[in-house]
C-alpha cells in the first residue's frame, strides 16, 4: 500500500528535522509506503499541473492533500483555491486513487506579523482559510472523501500557539506531531481502503 502526500511547506516540513514531518511520522508508523511531495512555496495550480507527475504515474491507493495557504497569503480568491483543490481530487478518484483531503491550518496572525512578514492581512488570510474549509467539507460529504479540518484544530489552540508554531504559519516538532495524530485518529487509510 502507497500513499503520495502532495502539498506546499506544510507537507514538505519546512524548519523542522524530516524525521519530526508528519509525513515521515507516517512513514515510520504505518504499513504504508508514504511519498513526500510536498513543495515549498507551492500553489493549488502548480498541485494540479504536477499531478500526473508527482501522484498518477506513482499509482498509490491513496493521495493525502492539503494547500492554500500561499495562495491566500498572495490574495487568491476562496472559489480559484477550491476549484483547484476539487479538481485534483476528481483527477485522483478517475485513477482509482482514494483522496484524503485537509484543510491547511489556522495561522497565529500576531506571531505571523512578528516573525514573517507584516503587511500580510493575516485575518483575511485566516478568514479565506475558514471558508474554504466549510467549502470542503461540504465537497468532502458529497463525494465521500476524508476530511480533515486543521483550521479548527489549531485555532482552537491557538492561545498556545508559541508551542505549535515556528513563525505564525509553519509548524514546529509539536505542530507536525498534532497533524499526524490527527490522520491515526481518524484512521483514514484503515477506513477508505480501496476495494
Amino acid at each position: 500500500m502507497k500513499a503520495v502526500c502532495i502539498g506546499d511547506s506544510l507537507t514538505h516540513g519546512y524548519g523542522v528535522p524530516a524525521s519530526c514531518c508528519w509525513v515521515n511520522l507516517l512513514q515510520e508508523n504505518s504499513q504504508l509506503k508514504i511519498v513526500n511531495k510536498g513543495l515549498n512555496g507551492d500553489y493549488t495550480a502548480s498541485l494540479l499541473c504536477r499531478s500526473y507527475r508527482d501522484v498518477i504515474s506513482l499509482h498509490p491507493n491513496y493521495t493525502v492533500i492539503m494547500a492554500g495557504t500561499n495562495d491566500f497569503l498572495m490574495g487568491s480568491s476562496v472559489y480559484n483555491v477550491f476549484d483547484n483543490l476539487s479538481l485534483l481530487c476528481k483527477d485522483v478518484i478517475e485513477n482509482s486513487i482514494v483522496p484524503i483531503i485537509m484543510n491547511p491550518p489556522y495561522i497565529d496572525e500576531d506571531m505571523a506579523k512578528e516573525r514573517w512578514a507584516d503587511e500580510i492581512d493575516y485575518v483575511e488570510v485566516n478568514r479565506k482559510t475558514e471558508l474554504l474549509g466549510q467549502r470542503l467539507k461540504e465537497f468532502s460529504y458529497e463525494k465521500s472523501i476524508s476530511f480533515i479540518d486543521l483550521y479548527k484544530i489549531f485555532k482552537n489552540i491557538s492561545t498556545e500557539a508559541r508551542d505549535y508554531y515556528i513563525d505564525g504559519i509553519h509548524l514546529n516538532k509539536r505542530g507536525h506531531l498534532i497533524i499526524y495524530n490527527e490522520l491515526m485518529k481518524q484512521k483514514v487509510f484503515e477506513e477508505n481502503k480501496k476495494k
